[in-house]
């Protein structure tokens, strides 16, 4: 759907009291001087609460805050807390308010969406952010956190910003590299709050790489090779190691397998029972190539004690390369969603895949 953008936003620096005050002129504003006279629509189907942990992950944010919320019409509130800063000029709490309208499918009114910024200076500043993010959030509006960057994984750090909040969105993908137990960590957060959920950009950008691999087994060929499965070989970019563990999980909490253990120390490889009683290798190998798929993953292949290799490959995204044995080669089209589309997903009935937190906690038996 193609939308035609007015230039009718602005930034206004204010005090936080103000806020509300602002806002309402902006509005004023805008209806002025559109065209469609009067015709201006404040949409808002979530709040959308952003945590920027520092100005990089701020201005990476901010290009896909603002493609997502012409689709999902949201009242964004994008927090930055600088502990250490100095306070400036005795002002803890710094906020500006943005306006940004399009004109609505078919034209005629004006869908216009808020943006509130809120800087925080030192200790004080920050301690105020719980209470002004509850204060400024919409009524009877769900509310979704989503923590840019790295994700959380101390409970201490995002409890106080939770209350109130009915989805947490984050990217596994941005783990750090090389350090492991993230995952564990933020299965943990799933149980911070009743009804949380938790929404992973890392896990939607693999979608149609699982939907290929469920093909595989499609009739005639069917689900029997699964039970004769030897080995199981992951490739990915050192970032795609989170999706391919949640690989690993899905396919682990799907077949039943049984619980993993490490085949040697530092290693990323494993060794467990599958239904038949045989014991699966799978193992999980890091290549520094960059990959032309968001999820960062090559390849996976799936080896039986037979010798059939069932295998899905990087052909050039959005194209993956599948082999099946008995069968030529081909290639299929398997797209995944851009930055914007992913967090999009996350807002949806995606994110909340019921699959999700059972793949990960799977996947958490990896770093034990």
């Amino acid at each position: 759907m193609k939308t035609r953008e007015v230039v009718l936003a602005r930034d206004v620096g204010v005090d936080v009291g103000g806020i509300e005050r602002e806002l309402g002129a902006l509005w004023r504003d805008a209806s002025k001087r559109s065209r469609h006279h009067g015709q201006v629509t404040r949409a808002c189907s979530w709040n959308l609460v952003v945590h920027c942990a520092d100005d990089a992950t701020y201005s990476a944010v901010r290009p896909m805050i603002d493609q997502a919320v012409r689709f999902v019409p949201s009242r964004t509130l994008l927090l930055k807390p600088r502990p250490n800063a100095p306070v400036a000029d005795g002002k803890a709490v710094e906020a500006w308010v943005t306006a940004a309208c399009q004109v609505a499918t078919g034209g005629g009114k004006l869908l216009c969406t808020e943006e509130i910024t809120i800087e925080s200076r030192g200790p004080e500043g920050v301690a105020h952010l719980p209470g002004l993010v509850r204060a400024l959030t919409v009524p009877d509006v769900p509310t979704a956190l989503l923590w840019a960057g790295a994700p959380p994984t101390s409970s201490a750090a995002l409890r106080i910003l939770l209350a109130g909040v009915d989805r947490l969105v984050f990217d596994t993908q941005a783990l750090p590299e090389g350090v492991e137990g993230g995952l564990a960590k933020l299965a943990h957060l799933g149980g911070l709050l009743d009804g949380l959920a938790l929404a992973d950009l890392a896990w939607l950008r693999t979608a149609s790489l699982r939907s290929v691999i469920a093909s595989l087994f499609d009739e005639p060929i069917g689900s029997a090779p699964l039970d004769r499965l030897k080995r199981v070989r992951l490739r990915s970019t050192p970032r795609g190691v989170p999706a391919a563990k949640l690989l690993v999980g899905w396919l682990a909490s799907r077949l039943g397998w049984g619980t993993p253990e490490r085949a040697a120390r530092g290693q990323l490889g494993w060794q467990l029972k599958i239904g038949t009683g045989s014991t699966l290798r799978i193992d999980i190998d890091v290549d520094r190539v960059t990959s032309s798929r968001e999820c960062h993953l090559h390849s996976v292949v799936l080896e039986t004690a037979q010798g059939e290799h069932f295998a899905v490959t990087d052909a050039g995204a959005p194209a993956l390369e599948v082999s099946v044995p008995g069968l030529a080669s081909r290639s299929v089209l398997a797209h995944e969603p851009t930055a914007p589309q992913a967090l999009v997903a996350a807002l949806g009935a995606r994110g909340r895949d019921r699959l999700y937190p059972v793949a990960l906690h799977r996947a958490v038996e990896l770093d034990r």
